[in-house]
């Protein structure tokens, strides 16, 4: 009798999931499928825009870099710049070109015309003698 009662209770078990699988309408079916259809599609919209986001950042970090190489072309450059136009290189530069320092300084003094004052007769400034 020990057998023959865990044996019923198998096949009531069994019974059951065939009668519940039985049972599933075509309603149900299709808000299953329904169901894994969305979250399928969800999940592959995560997976893209993970994918999408990766690129981006690996994109950025690539032109980070490039960024900084060129800043420090920049730096070697501007350094090759103040070397080429140091005050002593350039004075060099003048007196191998024929220039020589002065010995006096001469100044022209110029007087500017009044701005406020419109000049009407066109003609030049008086020159001092």
């Amino acid at each position: 009798m020990i057998q023959r009662s865990t044996i019923s209770s198998l096949q009531d078990i069994q019974a059951g999931v065939l009668v519940r699988s039985a049972n599933t309408g075509p309603r149900q079916a299709l808000l299953t499928i329904l169901l894994i259809v969305g979250v399928t599609l969800i999940l592959g919209l995560y997976i893209y825009q993970s994918a999408k986001i990766t690129v981006v950042n690996y994109n950025i970090a690539h032109l980070q870099n490039d960024y900084a190489q060129l800043m420090r072309e920049n730096t070697n450059i501007l350094g090759q710049i103040a070397i080429q136009n140091s005050i002593r290189r350039m004075a060099k530069k003048a007196i191998g070109m024929g220039y020589q320092p002065l010995d006096t300084v001469n100044f022209l003094y110029v007087t500017a015309p009044e701005l406020n004052a419109p000049n009407l007769n066109h003609s030049p400034p008086p020159t001092e003698q």
